[in-house]
């Protein structure tokens, strides 16, 4: 249907309607609308139903009220759709999305829509003809408005920059960020800004998929000092780097199984102990490492074999607890000198045999070494090849008493065990057990930090030192830790400790420090901060930063990422200042500072490093090696007030073709969020950024060697507030320690599928995707069912401070990541889209899903200047009635419900009997059960009980007697009616809601369906006019007009062969004269209107004034007559047809749907005259009095407003009233108005002025008691109403009897004969 376009301007937007003031009293107190429908609104403004547009996009965008919920369709979209929509100032949004054109024009998007004027302005260009700028390729993906300032993101180029782009709202110029955006190939998916103290401050942050800038010097600092130094310790004649360290077990605890030998001897090798397996048995060798060191990640085990030509181990196998798990070892095969792999049994071989094969290597040891320095033989013959190639940070190999495995799995430990399964000779035996980790950790409990060897190993290792104050280990003052230790220091405020990482070789480090929960010692509210400063080997800070310490789980901070150079006991030490700072509680007199570890991760070795070489370097690599990187992946935090002074100049030169990064260079800060960059590897990817209060949360795909991540879908840090200082943000990640890793695990729920969104929402944030989730320990709340324990959920989810909470819903087979939430009277709303035609509604004032298909918002925006909110989606209408195709209203501004469960089918007619009391008919059912009828009294509905219709059977018209004693139904189909079937007219005793003993003769159609569309009653001589199409009443002709004789209980044909055709309505015009229309044929003549006289029984054909509608293809289905007149056919009327409404005057039709846009979708299906409270004496009375009003139901277009379902037609103007929503975001249709007629004229007895409102025995009692005296008048009033309730009524006696006496006694001719054969037959 064509509907009324968005409006131009929105100036006018939501302008008040003024509706007629009806007079409801006079119309029984209600106009009832019944058709089909699921929801139903007063039209009470300006394009109230542009909702219901239709449009051949995907998306459009709407408007809304938040005060009065009045919304509307503001633009329509082609091409795409509408994925994100922000507020721009006080009444404009940006539109973001997939979209070509925004109401009919073409756009590049983003745009920015005003909704004060109704323009659209676009950022980019569609065109390379224009001047405004043109994207060369690509899409903005997302945006961030910033005040004043949009921030774009996608996969676009432009300018020569990729990724990223600022536009200035104010001078309307789109513009390059300093950084240049990113590199090629980059794809921006989120951004985010976390605010300074002013609009100069704070951090515009970038997620998405890219590893450096589009001015990539940017991320290389000069570090260059007067006196920079480039040590390491590995001053050996070794080339390859052995940079792994070996892990203290001087403090562990040893067990043997089938060995008598001491098991702690063997972890220093230089000791000469050997354990040993008792003779021609397997046996076992174990430690338990302290509880304060348990979770390390070893790389390799060393084992030495001692010089025994004998005896030795020949397979073993090592196992780590506490997955107790057999590990996949490598090792170099010392007879092809290649990787070869083993678990369950791995290979040692003699002593002997290794010392002969360490011999050849010596003479053999330069051709073995390859061209990229990755193998080594020493001049000893040992050998080692780096494992690791990408940090250089692991080898492999052997010598004359010894062989290195390494872990092919990164698992955590707390404990490893070697069993003995095969030996040469009499027994196993073992000269010593070394572990090995890359990761340089230093405990606070130097103790911890013990060499294997004791004082005779004299080599540098991690060490820590205490500067001031008096440490406690943590289970001397708590009595139930006991499962970790760390040091404390209670109540000084002075406490100071050093910690001193053997940092061995300069390269590229990451450090972390490690903070213990405070809920194990349950010091919570005694925690201190701490200031914490990482100094290099000249003793000056690299980073120096607060830790607050009150974190109830174990947690890491970041202290630094970046390039140190190794150190040594000989020429200065890196090391890690830790410093009472403050208690965080300030009346807290006993604070408690503690110290766990320090734990440095290699990202990579300098390559001057790794040759054999002196300490002395050409200048050109000590240039290099000045320099600082700074590493990106697929996350960048952009310091607003780093750039505030940038320039290009600042960043580097360009000398003899060779790039100068400039000391100057400090723009990109080396923040926590960019170091938590650079630890991802390069295929991460970060799809969206939430903030929160406190948390940053990163939602993608996620690896890394260089830290425990705990998923690869979701990370959240803890960020603390801006720093103004350093200009920059610092985030520390959210983790328990020693937690296996688990791609699946997410916060204590097991996800068989990948969070595809994240929302904030107001108890935490909310993950939606296509996803089921398990419970891994403490169960789900489920908010369906009162926050009930569950075990899992579906699709999305909430995680509100530790709890996840589940909506109860059953999984759902599709990728749900869009989210709009919104409240509507009174209830917040959350609707969940997976798809154009796949959402879910969730009420959470009452904690349960709405079966609502009218609310397909993806996206929306809140304009709180304007009190209005802007939605995008495929459908969005807040109407202000929802139930299923009836409705009725006592007023103009609420609308009620009679109470009838309509399940499916439709109302098709009504008959309004008195104000108490009305039928409606139709086929439809209620409560899943079949009924087709159903009475209305006092506004409340019931219906017939155990009636059987016919499958296809509905009811096609209603007529109620004056008295209100019978229904007489007609039916297109049969329903059984006391034990038998009839069809077309069916009569029902309204006393007690049964059906009538006689039924007529089934009406019957030589065509196929027959239809009765029309009745009228013949009071004086008790004749019911049926009129329809159909051709016979039982074997008596009579088409498309019958008589029902209701004295006789038998059908009569008028006139015969007088009128065919099909009757469609019925109105007396006269006490004894009906006015039919429809298409019909009198005499062989085709009229549009016909008359019949009950008196004569003959059809004529109207007068040609009335006849003559001007609708030659066409006919009248329902007319009205708009007056009680003498003027009979010259009263004034009002008809429609399929595709016309017109009034006649009395002496001829005029059109009057000048405002109703008439095409082939258009749809009259009632009209009902009305009276107003007043008359409205400028108005036309060409067609009705200017008391009255008519208004018009179905479906049409009003040319000045929109679609709507019924409107007010005063004379001359039309004004909209209803309109309906089917299925969501389609039209309904209202098919008729119920309501007191003013001038019904179904009745005869509506002519008859006089006895209007008395019923026949009312008008005879008075009658009789005008005839006599009051003496006797007195008596009479007594025994009337005695005599009236002990004796049936005549006309249920009528009803009742079969064949009367009286027609026994007369002549009956035949054809009446046969027809009350059928009559019985029937019966």
């Amino acid at each position: 249907m064509k509907i009324l376009p968005v409006l131009v301007s929105l100036a006018a937007a939501f302008e008040l309607i003024s509706l007629p003031n009806i007079q409801f009293l006079d119309l029984g107190g209600a106009i009832g609308f019944l058709g089909s429908f699921d929801a139903l609104s007063f039209y009470s403004y300006q394009n109230a139903s542009s909702n219901l547009l239709h449009s051949t996009g995907l998306s459009s965008i709407y408007l809304r009220n938040i005060t009065d919920n009045a919304n509307m369709k503001i633009g329509t979209i082609d091409g795409g759709l509408v994925s994100e929509i922000l507020p721009v100032g006080s009444d404009s949004v940006l539109l973001t999305g997939t979209f070509t054109s925004f109401n009919n024009e073409s756009y590049t998007p983003p745009i920015i829509y005003n909704l004060t004027s109704g323009e659209a302005s676009s950022i980019f260009s569609g065109s390379s003809n224009q001047k405004r700028d043109t994207l060369d390729s690509g899409s903005v993906k997302v945006t961030y408005v910033d005040k004043d300032l949009i921030y774009m993101g996608g996969d676009f180029e432009f300018n020569n920059t990729r990724g990223a782009a600022v536009y200035d709202i104010a001078s309307k110029k789109l513009k390059l960020l300093p950084f240049k955006g990113f590199g090629n190939d980059s794809v921006v998916n989120s951004i985010s800004k976390i605010d300074g103290e002013s609009k100069d401050d704070g951090s515009i942050i970038f997620g998405g998929s890219f590893d450096t800038l589009g001015l990539p010097e940017l991320l290389t600092l000069n570090t260059s000092t007067n006196g920079s130094h480039y040590n390491h310790s590995n001053s050996t004649n070794v080339s390859l780097i052995s940079a792994e360290q070996k892990i203290s077990l001087q403090h562990g605890e040893f067990t043997s199984i089938n060995s008598d030998s001491d098991p702690k001897g063997i972890i220093c090798p230089d000791s000469d102990s050997i354990w040993r397996v008792q003779p021609n048995s397997g046996g076992q060798w174990s430690v338990q490492l302290p509880s304060a060191m348990a979770g390390l990640s070893p790389t390799k085990v060393r084992l030495y074999l001692p010089d025994d030509g004998e005896n030795g181990i020949k397979t073993f196998r090592i196992y780590t607890y506490p997955n107790n798990g057999i590990m996949n070892l490598t090792y170099v095969n010392p007879e092809t000198n290649e990787l070869a792999y083993c678990d369950a049994s791995c290979p040692l071989p003699k002593s002997s045999d290794l010392k002969l094969l360490v011999d050849d290597n010596k003479d053999n040891g330069e051709d073995m070494m390859d061209d990229d320095d990755d193998i080594f033989v020493n001049e000893d013959g040992s050998f080692s090849m780096y494992y690791d190639s990408s940090t250089k940070a692991k080898n492999l190999g052997y010598g004359s008493n010894y062989m290195e495995f390494a872990l092919v799995n990164d698992i955590s430990i707390d404990r490893v065990g070697l069993t003995v399964i095969d030996w040469f000779g009499n027994y196993g035996e073992l000269a010593g057990f070394e572990l090995y980790t890359n990761a340089i950790s230093v405990y606070g409990n130097d103790t911890l930090n013990d060499s294997n060897c004791g004082s005779e190993e004299l080599v540098s290792r991690n060490s820590a030192e205490i500067q001031s104050g008096d440490w406690q280990s943590v289970r001397s003052l708590v009595d139930s830790v006991t499962d970790t230790d760390y040091l404390v220091s209670v109540g000084n405020d002075n406490a100071g400790i050093t910690l001193y990482p053997n940092i061995s070789y300069d390269g590229e480090y990451s450090l972390l420090l490690y903070t213990p929960g405070c809920q194990a010692d349950n010091s919570c509210d005694k925690r201190a901060i701490v200031n914490v400063t990482v100094l290099d080997t000249e003793l000056t800070a690299l980073e120096s930063k607060l830790i607050y310490q009150n974190n109830y789980n174990d947690k890491f901070d970041y202290l630094f990422f970046g390039h140190m150079n190794g150190s040594s006991n000989d020429n200065g030490r890196n090391r890690i200042s830790i410093e009472f700072h403050s208690a965080i509680d300030s009346s807290v007199t006993d604070p408690w500072m503690v110290v766990d570890r320090a734990v440095a991760n290699i990202v990579s070795l300098d390559s001057y490093s790794q040759k054999n070489h002196t300490n002395r370097t050409s200048l050109e690599e000590r240039r290099k090696h000045d320099l600082q990187h700074i590493y990106l992946n697929g996350l960048f935090e952009y310091s607003l007030a780093n750039f505030s002074l940038f320039s290009e100049d600042l960043v580097y030169s360009k000398l003899n073709n060779e790039t100068i990064i400039k000391r100057s260079n400090r723009f990109v800060g080396n923040s926590s969020i960019n170091e938590i960059s650079g630890k991802l590897e390069k295929n991460s990817t970060v799809d969206q950024i939430l903030l929160q209060s406190s948390s940053l949360l990163l939602l993608g795909e996620f690896s890394s060697d260089n830290i425990t991540l705990p998923n690869s879908n979701l990370l959240t840090f803890e960020i603390d507030e801006y720093n103004l200082t350093l200009n920059l943000t610092e985030a520390t990640l959210k983790d328990k320690r020693f937690v296996k890793r688990d791609d699946e695990n997410i916060l204590g729920a097991t996800f068989n599928s990948s969070i595809s969104k994240l929302e904030n929402v107001e108890s935490g944030f909310l993950a939606l995707g296509a996803f089921s989730a398990e419970a891994d320990n403490d169960e789900f709340k489920n908010l369906l069912d009162g926050n009930s324990s569950t075990l899992s959920f579906n699709n999305f989810a909430i995680r509100s401070g530790s709890d996840w909470l589940s909506f109860g819903n059953s999984y759902i087979d599709a990728e749900f990541d869009q989210f709009v939430n919104f409240t509507f009277d009174g209830s917040e709303l959350f609707v969940f889209s997976a798809n154009e035609d796949n959402y879910r509604v969730w009420d959470t004032s009452d904690s349960r899903f709405l079966d609502r298909n009218d609310l397909n918002v993806t996206t929306a925006a809140s304009l709180s200047q304007k009190e209005q909110q802007v939605f995008g989606g495929t459908f969005f209408n807040l109407m202000d009635y929802y139930g299923a195709n009836e409705a009725f209203v006592t007023n103009n501004s609420h609308v009620n419900s009679y109470g009838l469960n309509i399940t499916s089918g439709e109302i098709y007619r009504s008959f309004y009997a008195n104000s108490t009391f009305s039928v409606l008919g139709g086929k439809f059912d209620v409560n899943n059960t079949r009924r087709n009828i159903a009475f209305v009294k006092d506004n409340q509905t019931f219906t017939l009980d155990d009636t059987n219709w016919g499958e296809q059977t509905l009811i096609d018209y209603l007529y109620v007697d004056s008295d209100v004693d019978y229904l007489f139904i007609g039916t297109n189909g049969s329903v059984e009616a006391q034990g038998t079937n009839a069809t077309g007219l069916v009569l029902l005793h309204l006393t007690n809601q049964s059906f009538s003993s006689v039924q007529p003769a089934d009406l019957s159609s030589n065509l196929g369906e027959i239809q009765v569309n029309a009745m009228a009653f013949y009071d004086d001589d008790e004749k019911l006019l049926v009129g329809g199409r159909f051709d016979n009443a039982g074997s008596l002709g009579c088409e498309a007009v019958c008589l029902y004789d209701v004295a006789n209980t038998r059908w009569e044909s008028p006139s015969s062969d007088a009128i065919a055709g099909t009757v469609t309505d019925a109105k007396f015009f006269d006490t004894d004269t009906v006015l039919l229309s429809g298409n019909l044929t009198v005499n062989e003549t085709s009229v549009t209107f016909a008359i019949f006289d009950f008196s004569s029984g003959q059809f004529t054909s109207a007068p040609s004034n009335l006849a003559d509608i001007g609708e030659s293809n066409d006919y009248v289905r329902k007319f009205i007559i708009n007056e009680r007149s003498t003027k009979k056919l010259e009263s004034r009327m009002t008809a429609y047809g399929d595709n016309f409404l017109k009034a006649f005057n009395g002496s001829l039709w005029s059109d009057i749907t000048n405002g109703i846009d008439i095409n082939d979708q258009t749809s009259f299906t009632d009209m009902k005259l009305l009276l107003l409270l007043s008359k409205n004496s400028s108005r036309l009375q060409a067609y009705f009095d200017n008391d009255k009003i008519l208004l018009v139901s179905g479906l049409f277009n009003l040319t000045d407003y929109g679609l709507v379902n019924a409107a007010f037609f005063d004379g001359s103007l039309w004004t909209p009233y209803v309109y309906t929503l089917k299925n969501g975001n389609e039209a309904g249709v209202i098919q008729l108005l119920l309501v007191k007629d003013t001038y019904s004229f179904r009745s005869s007895k509506d002519l008859k002025t006089s006895s209007k409102n008395l019923s026949k025995g009312q008008v005879v009692g008075v009658s009789l008691a005008c005839a006599i005296g009051s003496t006797a008048l007195i008596g009479l009033l007594y025994l009337i109403p005695m005599m009236y309730l002990f004796k049936k009524s005549d006309k249920e006696e009528r009803m009742s009897q079969r064949i009367h006496e009286d027609e026994m006694m007369n002549v009956v001719n035949p054809e009446e004969l046969f027809h009350e054969i059928d009559l019985q037959r029937n019966n």
